[in-house]
């Protein structure tokens, strides 16, 4: 593929990301961002090819150059997506982990009124605010993911997180939830030496049996409306049928009327 092509495509697909320009944006574009880059290739400027090429000879040189392009290539796909404060302040930075870095120094959140309020939203999320289960678990994950990315000390352990998942599905459940707790352990079974004798549940199986009960509580309010709308329709044919009754004794199949 040529430059120009990659260049292009690159571009195109930058557009799903909003341009960064506020702290407030800082946690989302950075994941988003590198993200975009990874899958465009050029996640290895960020670790192995972190540094540039070194030696001597045409192969060096060649990789030099290559390695050059890339990060040309990687910088402007970073400034496409700043705002105008952002894009001044790292406008000649040449690697794209300079740019992060500088980036990172000026709009990473930090203190206690943001971790206050990524713990909120965290902690306030259930799926009555979601479209579904699997938007639930996707949201769940990103203000995990956010509280983590302000610091490390803000990680959630996994029983915590499956137990928060499983207990914002709300009041429709609650039959669900009783089978899944009594079938499912949130913490391993040790023996007498701290072995693992039971692993506990992971989040995908919990994630895996909340899909279902979805599905099984969609198919029975599906059912029953169904339901409800057949004895509307038996009762409405009821009242439209027409009984002949007798004109002198005021009964219903008279011997008169035969």
């Amino acid at each position: 593929m040529s430059a120009s092509k990659e260049w292009t495509g690159t571009l195109g697909n930058l557009a799903s990301i909003p341009k960064l320009e506020s702290t407030a944006e800082w946690i989302n574009w950075d994941r988003e961002m590198k993200d975009h880059l990874t899958v465009s290739g050029y996640g290895d400027l960020f670790k192995r090819n972190k540094e540039k090429p070194t030696g001597a000879g045409a192969e060096t040189i060649e990789k030099i150059d290559n390695w050059l392009s890339k990060q040309e290539r990687a910088c402007g796909a970073v400034l496409n997506r700043l705002g105008y404060n952002a894009r001044e302040q790292v406008k000649n930075k040449e690697t794209v982990t300079e740019m992060f870095s500088e980036l990172e120094k000026r709009f990473k959140p930090k203190g206690s009124a943001v971790f206050q309020e990524l713990d909120r939203r965290y902690n306030s999320l259930t799926l009555d605010q979601c479209s579904g289960v699997m938007n639930f678990a996707e949201r769940l994950r990103e203000a995990q993911s956010e509280l983590l990315q302000l610091d490390e000390t803000c990680k959630i352990g996994r029983p915590q997180f499956i137990n928060k998942f499983l207990t914002g599905l709300g009041p429709e459940y609650e039959v669900f939830l009783t089978a899944f707790y009594q079938n499912h352990n949130l913490l391993p079974e040790r023996g007498p030496n701290g072995e693992v004798t039971k692993p506990a549940v992971t989040f995908e199986i919990a994630l895996s049996a909340a899909e279902q009960e979805e599905m099984n509580l969609q198919q029975r309010e599906k059912d029953k409306i169904q339901q409800t709308a057949l004895l509307a329709r038996a009762h409405s044919n009821r009242k439209d049928r027409t009984i002949q009754t007798c004109d002198h004794c005021r009964l219903a199949y008279c011997d008169m009327l035969k």
